[in-house]
């Protein structure tokens, strides 16, 4: 772990797992993982169980921790209400609750507290991808410091960061520039995890809150601006994270008596969110609907259940 010579600020940290989730070289996925099992408990509904375990409803006494699934689903739902078009349930929420200013404007979410929740979970996500992919990338390379050199552009790290695309709109929410990089894995990684350091500074209240999860951990938004704030060349940064990338995986091996953190499987597949699960599970309980010809939708059924707007 870096001392306060090498990065100031908090003692930084591995982040806390979640029990039963599986393991990962670099653990960076630990507090999206953490944030799916408040936002998302038990997503295997019971047998016989129908629509009221989803909905809440009935004569059940739901504990409270499973309010916050029956929360997530209403967010689901109006989500699918307003971009009908998106390809799946999953980019419907991205697209509504992570950016744009659907979260501060429309009446219902914006009295859903889980949904400034997401935002952040969402957000977050994209930081944690990009660790995956970078470290696929660097996997079974002989030298992956210098395949990172050569595949980073010789130039400064504030001019590398001032040509990505602006993180915010005109009117301070969240934009998609993560979506709209087009970018080899390597840099592309790099400018992800630059985007969510600038996000760190820029996010509030729960988004913020749920974006950085446990702060002063290794790897996280804010050891990312540290690490950036102190160095000058994009390349010299790029290779600083990725003794850092080494460092943290050695850590987690020794630990887990796993094989060489470089000769471990790279895991650069998207972390799930659950997303399409929630809302196929709507779906097939006559909640949501989908068709070819009017896309993502509410049943009359769902919208009475969760009340939400036909």
């Amino acid at each position: 772990m870096p001392n306060a010579s090498a990065v100031s600020g908090p003692a930084w940290t591995e982040p806390t797992g979640t029990p039963g989730v599986p393991r990962y070289p670099l653990n960076v996925e630990a507090p999206v993982l953490a944030a799916l099992a408040r936002l998302l408990p038990g997503i295997s509904p019971p047998s016989g169980s129908g629509p009221e375990w989803l909905t809440l409803t009935g004569r059940h006494p739901w504990p409270a921790e499973d309010r916050p699934r029956r929360a997530s689903l209403r967010m689901l739902a109006r989500a699918a209400q307003l971009l009908p078009e998106a390809e799946d349930w999953q980019e419907a929420a991205e697209q509504a609750i992570a950016y744009d200013a659907y979260l501060a404007e429309d009446p219902l979410l914006r009295g859903l507290e889980v949904a400034a929740t997401w935002r952040g979970v969402l957000l977050r996500r994209h930081s944690v991808d990009a660790w995956r992919r970078w470290w696929a990338a660097l996997a079974g390379h002989p030298d992956p410091r210098e395949l990172t050199t050569e595949s980073l552009p010789d130039v400064t790290v504030a001019a590398f960061t001032a040509d990505l695309p602006a993180h915010t709109d005109a009117a301070g929410h969240p934009a998609p520039a993560e979506l709209s990089l087009r970018l080899a894995p390597v840099p592309g990684a790099l400018a992800t995890l630059l985007i969510g350091a600038q996000r760190a500074e820029t996010l509030r209240g729960k988004a913020k809150t749920a974006f950085l999860g446990q702060t002063g951990v290794y790897l996280d938004p804010g050891f990312v601006a540290q690490r950036a704030e102190s160095t000058t060349s994009l390349r010299a940064l790029g290779r600083t994270l990725v003794e850092d990338m080494l460092a943290q995986a050695h850590r987690i091996a020794v630990r887990r008596n796993q094989p060489r953190p470089h000769d471990s499987r790279p895991e650069a597949s998207p972390v799930p969110l659950h997303l399409n699960t929630l809302g196929e599970l709507a779906q097939a309980e006559n909640l949501f609907s989908a068709t070819e010809d009017d896309g993502l939708g509410v049943t009359p059924l769902g919208a009475r259940l969760l009340e939400v707007s036909p």
